[in-house]
């Protein structure tokens, strides 16, 4: 069998996913010298697929087709450097992968390259550089680089040779991003049309987007879709989709989520009163760090109003809350403190000096 029929052989076992079979076409077709065989060896090693994983082996294959010319091997063995994943760590060769990579028109290491200048990792940093290989990668299809080229242009760049806040590039950058189906790009776009933010305000579009972008298991959007349908915002009022939303971004600990189903449940809005299962998701919302629920859990033992009074647990939750940077807790903590006592304000000044 002729090389060219072997490696269209070999890609097509690839494409099928045929691991078995391709290994030892691989390993022939690498032996004779080819650079595409020996990389496929590598990644092999490297992820596991019909032989145990060895970063070891899958380096030395890289090394190989690296040597060969294979830029995709240059790029993975960088990656190998850069994180010292079966080799000694060395910024340097990494780079210096990366760079040959880029060359020779790799997206991926355009990718890698400009996070190295970004950051500093084996040259000097140089953001200007970074920025001019990010659009290079973008260029090449790189997904997430176009989502980040979004971002950079959407909150703007204060390093030098960074890009300015310009609302409109950020959202063509997330458009393309979004084309292909990537979730932030497809929520950011949501925020963008549900703030009016470089586009004219659209509920209707910018549901559209989270919904886009929740489908994919993205707790922020699954947030914000289940707030539209909650509030009737480019969709007719929902409270059965807003609860199912709710819930899908409440288990994945997204704070305000969980925030949002407590104060529902608090004041049986939408779902039969459960003061019990308020307390819950309140309690889950301060250990995903939400200050906002600690406060409310505070008054909630304060007032006695939905679960019987305990002054001593509301204390404990205020000062979480205070803990957190609140002062409208340390303001509260302080009346349950020093209630009846006359020196409130000094302790009142305590607390402010606290939360600063």
């Amino acid at each position: 069998m002729a090389e060219d029929t072997k490696i269209s052989e070999l890609k097509k076992l690839v494409d099928e996913k045929n691991w078995t079979k391709a290994l030892p076409l691989a390993k022939t077709l690498a032996e004779e010298g080819n650079a595409y065989a020996a990389c496929l060896l590598g990644i092999m090693y490297e992820e596991g697929k019909s032989v145990p994983s060895d970063l070891t082996k899958a380096s030395d294959f890289y090394e190989k087709a690296a040597a060969g010319g294979e830029s995709d091997a240059m790029d993975r063995l960088g990656k190998l450097y850069l994180e010292g994943r079966g080799v000694e760590k060395d910024y340097k060769k990494a780079f210096y992968l990366f760079k040959t990579a880029a060359e020779k028109g790799c997206g991926e290491a355009q990718a890698d390259l400009a996070h190295c200048y970004e950051i500093g990792f084996g040259t000097k940093a140089d953001f200007q550089k970074a920025f001019e290989w990010y659009v290079k990668a973008a260029g090449q299809g790189q997904v997430l680089v176009m989502k980040k080229l979004g971002d950079l242009y959407y909150f703007g760049c204060e390093e030098p040779g960074g890009p300015s806040e310009d609302l409109k590039k950020a959202r063509e950058w997330y458009e393309k991003a979004a084309d292909f189906g990537n979730a932030d790009a497809l929520y950011r776009l949501g925020i963008m049309y549900k703030s009016g933010e470089g586009v004219d305000q659209d509920y209707a579009r910018a549901l559209k987007y989270f919904l886009k972008a929740a489908d994919q298991g993205h707790p922020d959007a699954e947030l914000d879709a289940g707030f539209c349908y909650f509030y009737g915002r480019g969709t007719k009022e929902d409270r059965d989709e807003a609860l199912k939303w709710l819930k899908k971004s409440a288990d994945q600990e997204e704070p305000i989520a969980l925030y949002a189903l407590g104060c529902l449940y608090l004041q049986g809005r939408g779902v039969e009163q459960n003061s019990r299962l308020a307390v819950k998701y309140l309690q889950k919302s301060v250990e995903a760090n939400y200050d906002e629920a600690a406060k409310l859990l505070g008054d909630i033992y304060s007032e006695g109003k939905y679960v019987e009074k305990d002054e001593k647990a509301a204390m404990e939750w205020y000062h979480i809350a205070v803990e957190f940077g609140s002062e409208e807790a340390a303001s509260s903590l302080a009346y349950l403190q020093m209630k009846g006592k006359k020196d409130r304000n000094r302790y009142m000044d305590f607390f402010r000096h606290k939360v600063q």
